[in-house]
């Protein structure tokens, strides 16, 4: 019973973390990707390898989800919250996806509850996307 569980469990992950990280993160690397393909020129390409800007986001990303997956880790290991904590926890997170899931949707009530990143941040993000630097697809990929 305990291997169909984890077998089942193993395929479910595979293919719902596959299908929504090809959604969001292949948006980003065609978008950091096809920018670069219409302002470069072919020697440019030829120069810098075909494959460098890819290797350089998922590098990135690579890196960046290792160290944040590292420092959760730490930090769940110091941290055995006890079963009410753990409750509390999953109610706030569950009422959390609902929020979001609420102002995807577009309902206005939610709009001032959801938190926003600083604009600064956002102005920084699509300042980054619009370049054609060697560094743009790691810095949108670790963004």
């Amino acid at each position: 019973m305990s291997t169909t569980l984890f077998v089942t469990g193993l395929t479910t992950g595979s293919f719902a973390g596959g299908a929504s990280c090809a959604a969001v993160q292949g948006g980003l690397l065609a978008g950091a990707v096809g920018r670069r393909a219409t302002a470069w020129t072919p020697e440019a390409w030829e120069r810098s390898g075909l494959f460098t800007p890819v290797l350089a986001f998922l590098g990135a990303q690579l890196a960046s989800h290792t160290l944040l997956g590292a420092a959760l880790g730490l930090a769940g290991s110091a941290v055995q919250p006890g079963p009410r904590t753990r409750a509390v926890l999953l109610v706030a997170s569950a009422l959390l996806m609902v929020l979001f899931a609420l102002d995807m949707l577009g309902v206005r009530a939610v709009r001032r509850f959801v938190p926003r990143p600083p604009a600064s941040w956002g102005r920084w993000v699509r300042r980054s996307a619009k370049s054609t630097a060697h560094t743009t697809p790691a810095a949108s990929s670790a963004s």
